[in-house]
């Protein structure tokens, strides 16, 4: 992970699916006729229209959806490479050694 390549975890936000998904619900209340809203991505505020809100949240919640999936096979890969670490170490060291249970 140090070649560059960013990571899901950079800067993730265990809630901001959350908060996305309560935003659309409110959107749901509003009007065309209400005008334009604000939208904060990243520090700035951009003011939309609720169609283009709509849009803006949809692809912010399926770029968010995306990364927990990326995360969740991340997990999985790093589960099966400690399983094999211990597997090998105790297979070295016997019942010398102490590791931690698997979760």
């Amino acid at each position: 992970m140090g070649d560059g390549t960013q990571t899901p975890c950079k800067n993730f936000q265990p809630n901001e699916l959350k908060n996305l998904e309560d935003a659309m619900e409110e959107l749901i209340l509003c009007d065309e006729s209400d005008g334009k809203l604000l939208l904060l991505m990243g520090e700035v505020f951009m003011c939309l229209t609720l169609k283009d809100t709509k849009k803006a949240l949809e692809k912010n919640k399926q770029k968010i959806m995306a990364d927990i999936l990326e995360l969740e096979e991340l997990s999985e890969v790093l589960k099966l490479n400690m399983s094999t670490l211990k597997t090998e170490l105790y297979g070295k060291f016997g019942n010398h050694i102490n590791l931690e249970e698997d979760e």
